[in-house]
């Protein structure tokens, strides 16, 4: 049972009114009534997140029975309307028996009841993922159906829940037929009540899910189906974190060892924690290391990542002496020159993981990883090294090319500085038309396409909370150049400036001067170049501004139907359509492009709050946003092309 203490609290000047506060203000919250008084606290959020929350906590128990070695296939399927989802595994199956102390059917006890279930001690599982998680109990309290469906004992058994509550209780449907293998399938409906926005499943947030769980899990076979889309697939992947760096790495130029590194090993007590790791290097001069514990991504590294990067710089440094290349008096190359084009997915499987941030998991914060991992990378990267003599000089030639271009970037960071183009001395770039307020949260920073649609936007804004700042044409690929010569582009310059952060190792989320930076450009393909270029220069360089969700793209509308002094503003086709049925004698106008717009219109349009539309970037899945990033602003045509014509009905919001 769950018990929550809450009571409203009315203490203004304007009314003094006594309140009363006694026993009969403590509720005691029944059940699972907690999870649907506050859904919020045990999924983060009642919108897309959350709904696809509740598939996670279940998925994750079919990896868990993957993990442990009991299960090799998991099979999830989307309802033909889109809003339920099973999701099946050849595990153990839950049990099924009466539980000994609880006196009901265990499978109910797990269902109904928070924090029950086989990952809180015994022998149930050595590492799992769902330990710290919320359970199928609370995706079972946010369903108006679940049907759990258990193959063990030698019988199929079936047991339905509304809503956390028991609808039919736990049945033999039928006997197990010869062969039949064990298992354990949980469907579900979420309740429209609580995902106010919908509760249609997104096939590509899933996918991407499934993707990554394939690729931690070597061998393991996701079996992907959508009724309503008509989509099938099988993702298998027997070379597991190994395949998973190269399907980060393939669009990116200059690969090198052919091969990803691979690495293996465990230790602690009873070498009960195992430790995964495979890397290679690209040209680009950015680095992508992706961290898992126990199949859970990491986003802030911690202990495991910290082992792997204290050896890798260890053991590059003693072959950058060994091998001679070190001359005398010249300093040890830096962690961060040694890194620089890495990609690697280190994923570590522990019994009794610690996370810093609690139910966030962020971040691995048990201290015996870090020294596991680091000896473990150290011994096996050196015995590596040892016989691939040719990819420990590239490594160190790659640093030390590494560790000038980071001289003479800091340089020209300096110099900057000096010319008071960020950092907190000196004025703001000249082009900028600042805002009155300095509150972070509420003001907003225009970047507008065009020295015309800028002067509109100038008119229009509201200049207590909107900052403008134009940029002429389009700024070079952040993807294909280094960040010394994008720090020349006098674009760039202006928008770190405005910005305050600094970037990439001068990065300072604290120093942000906007809440939210908005991109507005022409609904063509010139604006969305533009657009895509200037995503993929922060997502590269200023990186967290799009992880905290400060990133939005504007969405200027197409068409203007007008009749006399009235105006109807419409974004699609279909707008346009309704607009004409309200008025028939309308003239139809179509913009090609801001400059188009006087500031009023543009006011009105695009920066009004009340009705400009809006849509934030967000990055869900940092392995699926660096490997779109790299096929669509990278070398690989064909890639690129690929890509387009795969995706060319989707529509990126």
């Amino acid at each position: 049972m769950q018990v929550k203490l809450f009571y409203d609290r009315i203490d203004t000047m304007a009314d003094k009114k006594q309140q009363t506060y006694n026993e009969s203000d403590i509720q005691a919250l029944k059940g699972l009534e907690a999870v649907r008084v506050r859904p919020s606290m045990y999924i983060g959020s009642t919108g897309p997140q959350g709904l696809h929350h509740l598939v996670w906590e279940i998925m994750d128990n079919s990896v868990d029975e993957a993990m442990a070695g009991h299960a090799d296939t998991i099979t999830i399927k989307i309802a033909d309307d889109g809003k339920a989802i099973s999701i099946e595994d050849n595990g153990r199956g839950i049990p099924v028996g009466i539980h000994p102390t609880e006196g009901i059917s265990t499978l109910q006890l797990v269902l109904s009841t928070l924090h029950a279930g086989g990952k809180f001690g015994g022998s149930g599982y050595s590492a799992s993922g769902g330990l710290h998680g919320v359970g199928a109990s609370c995706v079972n309290a946010l369903s108006t159906e679940m049907t759990a469906t258990v193959k063990r004992d030698g019988s199929v058994h079936e047991m339905k829940f509304a809503i956390g509550e028991v609808t039919q209780n736990i049945k033999v449907k039928r006997a197990m037929k010869r062969g039949e293998k064990t298992g354990t399938k949980i469907e579900f409906r979420p309740d429209p009540t609580i995902f106010k926005d919908g509760t249609e499943f997104d096939e590509k947030t899933i996918i991407a899910r499934l993707r990554e769980a394939a690729f931690l899990n070597r061998g393991l076979t996701i079996e992907f189906s959508n009724k309503k889309t008509g989509t099938d697939i099988v993702l298998k992947f027997d070379g597991g974190i190994s395949d998973y760096v190269s399907f980060l790495s393939e669009n990116k130029a200059g690969l090198y060892p052919a091969e990803p590194i691979y690495i293996e090993g465990s230790g602690g007590d009873d070498n009960e924690t195992k430790v995964y790791v495979s890397f290679l290097y690209t040209e680009n001069d950015n680095d992508t290391v992706l961290c898992f514990a126990n199949n859970i991504k990491t986003v802030d590294g911690g202990t495991h990542l910290t082992g792997f990067k204290k050896s890798l710089t260890r053991v590059v440094n003693s072959f950058y002496k060994s091998l001679g290349i070190q001359k005398d008096k010249e300093p040890n190359l830096a962690g961060d020159d040694i890194q620089e084009g890495i990609t690697a997915v280190i994923s570590i499987l522990t019994p009794t993981p610690e996370f810093v941030g609690g139910n966030t998991k962020a971040k691995l914060g048990t201290v015996n990883v870090e020294s596991i991992t680091s000896q473990i990378v150290n011994d096996e990267l050196t015995k590596y090294f040892e016989k691939n003599s040719a990819v420990i000089k590239k490594i160190i030639q790659r640093a030390q090319l590494a560790q000038k271009a980071r001289s003479a970037a800091k340089k020209q960071a300096e110099l900057i500085k000096r010319k008071s183009l960020f950092g907190d001395g000196g004025g703001m770039p000249d082009k900028l038309a600042d805002c009155i307020s300095n509150k972070t949260k509420e003001i907003e920073l225009f970047i507008v396409e065009g020295n015309s649609a800028a002067g509109s936007a100038k008119g229009g804004r509201d200049s207590d909370t909107q900052a403008i700042i134009p940029i002429r044409g389009k700024i070079i690929n952040a993807e294909k150049h280094s960040l010394s010569a994008l720090l020349q582009n006098k674009e760039i310059q202006s928008l770190v400036k405005a910005i305050g952060t600094g970037v990439k190792e001068q990065f300072d989320i604290d120093k942000l001067r906007y809440g939210k930076i908005i991109i507005m450009a022409d609904a063509d393909d010139d604006g969305c170049h533009i657009a895509s270029l200037l995503i993929t220069f922060f997502f590269k360089y200023m990186r967290q501004l799009a992880i905290n969700g400060h990133l939005y793209l504007s969405l200027p509308p197409l068409y203007r139907v007008k009749s006399g002094k009235k105006s109807i503003y419409c974004w699609d086709e279909k707008e346009v359509e309704e607009a004409m049925k309200k008025m028939p004698t309308a003239k139809l106008y179509r913009f090609k492009g801001l400059g188009e717009m006087d500031a009023e219109e543009l006011g009105e349009t695009t920066m009004n709050k009340s009705q400009r539309r809006i849509v934030q970037l967000q990055v869900s899945d940092l392995g699926e946003a660096e490997h779109t990033v790299s096929v669509l602003m990278g070398a690989n045509v064909a890639a690129r092309k690929t890509h387009i014509k795969q995706n060319i009905n989707t529509v990126i919001a």
